[in-house]
């Protein structure tokens, strides 16, 4: 539908009760303020968590709302780089859930939780099951963008070899994609390649080890960079953009698709 509103601050409530009687899916972003190498801006997670969702959004106006990022995120692992900003666990899930609270309170009962951010992930899983048990009826489910089919599929075509799964900081594709979003702030003059640490099988990421970790990132990289950001171009961003806006408008789908039961107490009845 042309010229339909999608963005959840631009609108006003008498369209937000229009956007409840479409039954649209919320998507709320997520990313952190925080380290990404000496090319990237601090805000890198919270540009990408915004942009795939408007990416997202432009392809399926009258179905989703996108709601104003939550930029910071959980990240004291890199707190001996400056600029980096963490936000204690508690009030991080505190803060997320209270905006999904109010967003379902207002009708929109369909929410999708868009993270960019590794550290937010656990975390953000928590508060979509909290939301689900404190308001039967809705569906709040949580997304790692860069975990999803497509996403996954481009993020290795493109990755240098020896980077397994989501453990790409600062380098190509996160580098790539906010050349697509944005490019002024990128300065590629000072881009580097830092490569992963011989005992990093142990698993950073939560897609392809079984066994994870997180060390202070200084111990493991001088630049805060993993991987290659040398390699990344607008080419490659706009690739991703589009894997993930694709991977969002099928979970959007499906979300939209799904009615939850009523629930059914088995217990024996019992006397008190």
């Amino acid at each position: 539908m042309k010229g339909q509103k999608y963005l959840y601050g631009e609108m006003t409530w008498a369209e937000i009760n229009e956007a409840v009687a479409q039954k649209r899916v919320a998507l709320l972003p997520t990313g952190s303020i925080e380290v990404h190498g000496p090319h990237l801006p601090l805000d890198t997670d919270a540009v990408i968590a915004f942009g795939v969702c408007r990416h997202a959004a432009e392809r399926m106006p009258d179905r989703v709302v996108v709601l104003p990022p939550v930029s910071f995120g959980i990240c004291p692992y890199h707190v001996d780089f400056p600029g980096s900003i963490s936000i204690d666990y508690d009030t991080f899930m505190a803060y997320v859930f209270n905006i999904c609270q109010a967003v379902v309170y207002h009708g929109l009962t369909r929410m999708l939780l868009v993270n960019a951010h590794g550290g937010n992930h656990s975390a953000l899983d928590i508060v979509a099951k909290r939301i689900n048990v404190a308001n039967p009826g809705a569906l709040c489910a949580s997304v790692s963008y860069y975990l999803m089919p497509n996403s996954r599929t481009i993020r290795r075509e493109v990755q240098e070899p020896d980077v397994r799964g989501s453990m790409s900081h600062g380098g190509i594709v996160e580098t790539s994609l906010y050349l697509a979003l944005n490019s002024n702030p990128v300065d590629m003059a000072k881009a580097v390649t830092e490569k992963l640490p011989p005992w990093s099988n142990l698993g950073f990421s939560t897609e392809d080890a079984p066994v994870t970790t997180m060390p202070f990132w200084s111990a493991i990289t001088s630049s805060g960079v993993l991987g290659d950001a040398t390699r990344a171009s607008v080419e490659i961003g706009r690739r991703l953009l589009d894997a993930a806006a694709e991977d969002l408008k099928l979970a959007v789908e499906e979300m939209a698709r799904v009615e939850p039961g009523a629930r059914v107490d088995h217990h024996v009845p019992r006397k008190f």
